[in-house]
């Protein structure tokens, strides 16, 4: 049975550097972020929330979060 990756436990430590390594990951900017969020770019908050991102956009950016190698038990 193959076994299903494991979220970085980073992100609950330090959400605004994984979610913008996440978005360098997947070739999106911190201007499309603030798009999404539908805030200034010159807002984008000093620490995100990452509950404000939208359901399916944050899917993509979710996908960016987790470590190769590690699995669920």
């Amino acid at each position: 049975m193959e076994k299903t990756k494991k979220p970085a436990r980073i992100l609950l430590e330090d959400p605004e550097r994984i979610v913008y390594q996440a978005l360098q990951t997947l070739g999106l900017s911190k201007g499309w972020l603030a798009e999404l969020m539908d805030i200034p770019e010159s807002e984008l908050p000093h620490r995100l929330n990452i509950k404000e991102l939208k359901g399916c956009e944050w899917y993509r950016i979710s996908n960016a979060l987790y470590l190769p190698g590690e699995s669920i038990s």
